[in-house]
């Protein structure tokens, strides 16, 4: 899963198949995850927030996205 927004930037042509979104409107709600996320760290500042996470925000949005995607699957199984 760490490479995938590699693969994405690689070829952005399999985005809209894999997740429903286009690569433009996929790098643009990144940009405003990656300003929240931003944005709440200055707003509430630890030294220590435990283990780091193993995902970039650009993976962990091409996950939630993923979910998203299977999740309907899932229920009607």
């Amino acid at each position: 899963m760490n490479g995938k927004y590699k693969l994405l930037q690689a070829n952005p042509t399999i985005c809209k198949r894999l997740f429903w979104v286009d690569f433009v409107q996929l790098e643009q709600v990144l940009v405003k995850a990656q300003n929240r996320v931003d944005q709440y760290l200055r707003e509430n500042p630890l030294f220590k927030r435990g283990i780091a996470a193993e995902l970039n925000v650009a993976n962990q949005l091409l996950l939630t996205f993923e979910y998203l995607r299977r999740y309907p699957a899932f229920l009607n199984l």
